[in-house]
Protein backbone atom coordinates (compact mmCIF):
# COMPACT_ATOMS: atom_id res chain seq x y z
CA UNK A 1 0.00 0.00 0.00
CA UNK A 2 1.20 3.47 -0.80
CA UNK A 3 0.17 6.63 0.99
CA UNK A 4 0.84 9.96 -0.68
CA UNK A 5 0.82 13.16 1.33
CA UNK A 6 2.11 16.64 0.76
CA UNK A 7 5.39 16.96 2.64
CA UNK A 8 4.68 20.62 3.39
CA UNK A 9 1.45 19.81 5.20
CA UNK A 10 1.44 19.34 8.99
CA UNK A 11 0.10 15.77 8.61
CA UNK A 12 2.72 14.99 5.97
CA UNK A 13 5.53 16.06 8.30
CA UNK A 14 4.02 14.12 11.19
CA UNK A 15 3.91 11.00 9.03
CA UNK A 16 7.61 11.34 8.20
CA UNK A 17 8.47 11.81 11.90
CA UNK A 18 6.45 8.72 12.80
CA UNK A 19 8.22 6.68 10.11
CA UNK A 20 11.64 7.85 11.24
CA UNK A 21 10.82 7.27 14.90
CA UNK A 22 9.74 3.71 14.12
CA UNK A 23 13.02 3.14 12.27
CA UNK A 24 14.97 4.41 15.28
CA UNK A 25 12.95 2.38 17.82
CA UNK A 26 12.85 -1.26 16.69
CA UNK A 27 10.87 -2.49 19.70
CA UNK A 28 8.08 0.01 18.99
CA UNK A 29 8.25 -0.76 15.28
CA UNK A 30 7.83 -4.45 16.00
CA UNK A 31 4.98 -3.80 18.44
CA UNK A 32 3.21 -1.68 15.81
CA UNK A 33 3.74 -4.41 13.22
CA UNK A 34 2.22 -7.02 15.55
CA UNK A 35 -0.77 -4.79 16.22
CA UNK A 36 -1.31 -4.19 12.51
CA UNK A 37 -0.95 -7.90 11.68
CA UNK A 38 -3.50 -8.89 14.32
CA UNK A 39 -5.93 -6.19 13.24
CA UNK A 40 -5.51 -7.15 9.61
CA UNK A 41 -6.31 -10.78 10.42
CA UNK A 42 -9.47 -9.64 12.20
CA UNK A 43 -10.58 -7.74 9.09
CA UNK A 44 -10.30 -10.60 6.58
CA UNK A 45 -13.38 -10.66 4.41
CA UNK A 46 -14.75 -7.34 5.60
CA UNK A 47 -15.40 -4.68 3.01
CA UNK A 48 -15.00 -1.75 5.42
CA UNK A 49 -11.63 -1.17 7.11
CA UNK A 50 -12.77 1.62 9.42
CA UNK A 51 -12.46 -0.65 12.46
CA UNK A 52 -8.87 -1.46 11.43
CA UNK A 53 -8.02 2.21 11.01
CA UNK A 54 -9.55 3.24 14.32
CA UNK A 55 -7.84 0.40 16.17
CA UNK A 56 -4.36 1.12 14.84
CA UNK A 57 -4.88 4.79 15.62
CA UNK A 58 -4.91 3.82 19.31
CA UNK A 59 -1.19 2.93 19.01
CA UNK A 60 -0.47 6.15 17.13
CA UNK A 61 -2.22 8.18 19.82
CA UNK A 62 -0.22 6.40 22.55
CA UNK A 63 3.13 7.29 21.01
CA UNK A 64 2.44 10.61 19.28
CA UNK A 65 3.85 12.84 22.04
CA UNK A 66 6.93 10.63 22.25
CA UNK A 67 7.73 10.59 18.53
CA UNK A 68 7.02 14.30 18.11
CA UNK A 69 9.39 15.04 21.00
CA UNK A 70 11.97 12.71 19.50
CA UNK A 71 11.62 14.45 16.14
CA UNK A 72 12.01 17.90 17.68
CA UNK A 73 15.24 16.80 19.40
CA UNK A 74 16.58 15.01 16.32
CA UNK A 75 16.62 18.03 14.03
Amino acid sequence: MLHVRRLDSPWGQCTVWFRDWLRAHPAERDRYARIKEALSAEQVGKTDYDDYTRAKTVFFDEVQVEFEGWAANSQ
